[in-house]
């Protein structure tokens, strides 16, 4: 089963079989944010963000990764410069890998070594994240089937050509071991939401008030809908 989020608390009830547990998982979560050119800014750095802010309100919570498949560089879309970046190939899953999207997503996802990479951390049990059009990372690599995902609006369609795949509008979409955000700045939120799933309400807040960022989001006005 799959919970549908936008912006749950971890106090609000969880129907039986569905969603993640209303308790934090415990441990360390060790965090990659897999880097390409062109791609999008924000898919990553409002998630590198949100989880090393984390961090530092708890050290030893979320260390943080940025890497990458090829050269140790990348450029993104409009002309960030990220360089030592680790390579995947040296890294052990982690037990969260974020997938961001971008227009280098079209080469990402037919990048052998990443997909390759995103099967066995998926296997070996690591929750898969994606930002954005960074789902379609996901989609190549097979792991989607059967399953209600969201993505950008302006890539609904695209992914609704993948068979077995039911696209939805919504913030975020957690169905456990996969998570799916929407557009962008949605990046900042999945990521209060999985600080919030793995390590509690009151630091994913802490984060958010550091950020000034609302969490949750304030009630949509009477008569709008919140995707």
């Amino acid at each position: 089963m799959i919970s549908l989020a936008t912006f749950p608390r971890a106090s609000d009830p969880v129907p039986s079989g569905e969603g993640h547990p209303a308790h934090p998982e415990s441990g360390t979560t060790s965090v990659c944010i897999v880097l390409f050119d062109d791609v999008e800014e924000l898919d990553f750095v409002g998630p590198w963000e949100v989880f090393s802010i984390a961090d530092r309100l708890s050290p030893g919570s979320f260390p943080t990764s940025l890497v990458t498949t090829g050269s140790t560089s990348i450029t993104a879309r409009y002309g960030l410069h990220v360089d030592r970046l680790e390579t995947l190939d040296a890294r052990v899953p982690p037990r969260l890998l974020i997938l961001p999207g971008g227009p280098g997503r079209l080469n990402a996802m037919k990048d052998p070594k990443l997909l390759e990479y995103v099967r066995r951390a998926h296997s070996g049990g690591s929750v898969l994240a994606s930002v954005c059009t960074g789902v379609f990372v996901l989609a190549e690599a097979g792991l989607l089937q059967g399953r209600s995902v969201t993505t950008h609006w302006s890539a609904r369609d695209e992914l609704t050509a993948y068979p077995g795949v039911t696209v939805v509008e919504r913030r975020y979409v957690d169905a456990g071991d996969i998570v799916t955000a929407a557009g962008i700045s949605a990046g900042i939120d999945v990521s209060l939401h999985l600080v919030e799933r793995f390590a509690g309400t009151a630091i994913a807040w802490e984060v958010a008030h550091r950020m000034e960022y609302p969490f949750p989001l304030p009630p949509p006005p009477p008569g709008a809908s919140r995707t």
